[in-house]
């Protein structure tokens, strides 16, 4: 008695043992006391699956027996069962190792306690309580079945006997050579894995077959591009392999599970990721796409089997090519710069084949920058597919043709590369020409001459506003007020026109000594507008400093009426009027006039208007109809008392007037006729 108590709590503590480190690989050979056992065939493909393993010294123990915890253990990493929920067990105490086992054999619905309330997690499991467990997991089968041929059926509790007639029925478990079913006898590790293996559907393997640890194996990078490549790996079982791509080969590696999750080691989103389905020893393909040229990566790869055990982490690193390798030679010809200026340079192609140039302008500062493919290049991107400090654009080209293009905006004294291709269709799937480049420097080492470029403070009203300019040389300071937001060159600055050689606000001043503030004044702006402001100061005609710009909107109230004074007469009679100097832009007045029985047989009333500048117009309108249109300094409208007014009610006459650069307002009169 004594030895078989020792005998229990030493095998309870090895499958304790193995079950809480089941996820570690398992076996390379078969264990040391399986050969010849008649469940060997079992025990290997139950470990090769990964929801069971052998002990540390090499042996399976195939004939030791398994608690009820033990049990459900098994069951849950077999059926992946990962879901917990409260359970209601007295014996389960919560700091043991298997309560959360428990909870996720309860969360599944497939035990339950005793009267008691008791699970007995370190009873035994016997062999009708397995049939009932496997019952709840796999339903189906004959219930009703007759134990037909099992001598001990009468054994067999009436609580079990459905489950063990219905797992019978299904061949799930069977009875000895005896022809005994044992239904109170304690189920066995060997027994176990064989009716596990039966539920899965998971097939014996050969007697003395080697298992393999879970690995991920011969991994390898093929057909590398500048943004792209293969992938390629094998796993030693069924199951999922997961990746992910990391950027450069001295990045940290991750662990199995942030490999499992598409993270890096600091838990951050990798470069890339992925996942595939896989077979025992089948090798699987992957594209890993948008990478960058000439970039080393490191990619991390784990496999995980049906019973959710991971791999160590395997690793393989390489470095994509060159952008712009593969492609069409149509631009062999010519692709060159030419009139490099202090911002602006000419650039000329010929192509070979008719279609579309795409080019990017890059800042090069250390002569390094790196080829973008021929993707980010028609996107406006650099080799980092970022578009920001990026100049691009794309034009039509003819075969055999030069085609020449200024582009402008650049920065003086600054080395750039131009990349440039040729798509033949419009269609991101056409053919495209491989991708050439060209460096250059611009012109003018002295860029920042031009040390203060801004509003004056407060400065900026509906029609104006004063600038400060403040250089660090002595020169022409030329500028231009536009509404087109995109940069000109030094010359159309110098110039007075804008980005579109259009004539724009523009002047110049002679700054004779530098580091003074000079104020600069704009006048006729259009209010509640923005305007974009572009400076250059030329020292003489070759030499000139970098194009400062800013922007700035315009206000809606400081402008003044267009309006200066509205009077009336009643033949000449009664007269009033209002006074509208001072009386801001957007002033809006009513002035009732009443006919009595004197003026209302009048012929007419008489109203002047009084205008600040020749350039309004004015327009009156009688109960809505127009009467008078006309554009002078001053304008009288004579309304005929009797035929044009209504009588019973208001007439009212609207005067709108407006001015360029101002507001429109809008002065009416209510005429009531009794």
């Amino acid at each position: 008695m004594k030895k078989k108590t020792k005998t229990f709590v030493l095998v309870a503590a090895c499958i304790l043992a193995a079950i809480v480190f089941a996820a570690a690989p398992a076996f390379a050979a078969s264990p040391s006391d399986t050969s010849g056992h008649w469940a060997e065939g079992q025990i290997l493909a139950g470990i090769n699956y990964g929801y069971i393993n052998g002990y540390p010294d090499g042996t399976f123990v195939p004939d030791g027996t398994i608690t009820r915890a033990e049990f459900v253990t098994i069951i849950n990493k077999a059926r992946n069962y990962t879901a917990m929920t409260n359970i209601p067990f007295r014996d389960v105490p919560v700091n043991e190792w298997y309560f959360a086992e428990v909870q996720r054999a309860y969360s599944a619905g497939y035990i339950q306690g005793d009267s008691e309330g008791n699970f007995k997690p370190g009873a035994q499991i016997t062999r009708q309580e397995v049939a009932v467990i496997l019952n709840r997991i796999a339903p189906g089968g004959d219930a009703s079945q007759a134990l037909t041929g099992v001598r001990d059926a009468a054994l067999i509790d009436a609580w079990a006997l459905p489950a063990v007639s219905a797992a019978y029925s299904k061949g799930y478990i069977t009875g000895d050579a005896e022809g005994n079913f044992n239904p109170q006898s304690p189920l066995k590790r060997g027994e176990a894995v064989t009716i596990v293996n039966r539920v899965l559907g998971i097939t014996p393997l050969s007697p003395g077959a080697n298992l393999a640890a879970l690995s991920v194996s011969n991994i390898s990078i093929t057909d590398v591009k500048a943004d792209a490549a293969i992938l390629n790996l094998t796993a030693t079982r069924d199951g999922n392999v997961y990746w992910v791509v990391l950027t450069g080969e001295s990045a940290t590696t991750p662990s199995a599970e942030q490999v499992l999750n598409g993270r890096g080691a600091d838990e951050r989103s990798a470069y890339g990721s992925g996942s595939r389905n896989v077979y025992a020893n089948g090798v699987i393909t992957a594209n890993v796409t948008s990478l960058q040229a000439e970039q080393s990566y490191k990619i991390c790869a784990v496999a995980r089997d049906a019973a959710a055990n991971l791999s160590p982490v395997a690793i393989r690193t390489f470095t994509t090519s060159s952008s712009g390798d593969t492609g069409e030679e149509w631009l062999n010809s010519n692709f060159s710069v030419s009139n490099i200026g202090n911002n602006a340079i000419t650039l000329t192609v010929n192509s070979s084949r008719a279609g579309n140039l795409y080019y990017v302008v890059v800042e090069d500062p250390n002569k390094n920058v790196k080829t973008p493919s021929q993707a980010y290049i028609r996107n406006g991107r650099d080799a980092n597919n970022s578009s920001a400090n990026v100049f691009s654009g794309n034009f039509v080209v003819s075969a055999g043709v030069n085609r020449s293009l200024e582009i402008t905006g650049l920065k003086s004294g600054t080395n750039y590369k131009i990349f440039g291709c040729v798509y033949e269709g419009t269609s991101t799937n056409s053919l495209f020409s491989k991708v050439k480049s060209y460096a250059f420097t611009t012109t003018g080492s002295n860029a920042n001459w031009i040390t203060t470029f801004d509003l004056q403070s407060n400065t900026v009203g509906a029609t104006n506003a004063t600038l400060n300019v403040r250089t660090d040389r002595a020169g022409t300071f030329y500028y231009v007020v536009t509404t087109e937001s995109r940069q000109p060159t030094a010359d159309r600055i110098r110039n007075g026109r804008d980005y579109n050689n259009s004539a724009s606000i523009a002047n110049s001043i002679y700054i004779n000594s530098a580091s003074n503030t000079y104020p600069i004044g704009l006048t006729n702006l259009q209010m509640n507008t923005r305007y974009y402001v572009f400076g250059v100061l030329y020292v003489n005609a070759n030499d000139y400093s970098e194009i400062k710009t800013f922007y700035f909107t315009t206000g809606t109230g400081t402008a003044a009426s267009p309006l200066s004074k509205v009077s009336y007469s009643l033949s000449a009679t009664t007269s009033g009027g209002i006074n509208f100097t001072n009386s801001g832009y957007s002033y809006t007045a009513t002035e009732g006039i009443k006919l009595d029985g004197t003026n209302a047989g009048a012929p007419t009333t008489t109203i002047t208007i009084e205008r600040s500048s020749a350039a309004s117009s004015v327009a009156v309108t009688l109960n809505g109809a127009n009467i008078y249109s006309a554009q002078q300094n001053n304008a009288t409208v004579s309304i005929n008392n009797g035929s044009d007014l209504n009588a019973g009610k208001q007439n009212p006459v609207v005067i709108t007037v407006t001015e360029p650069g101002k507001s429109t307002l809008t002065y009416t009169i209510n005429i009531y006729k009794p």
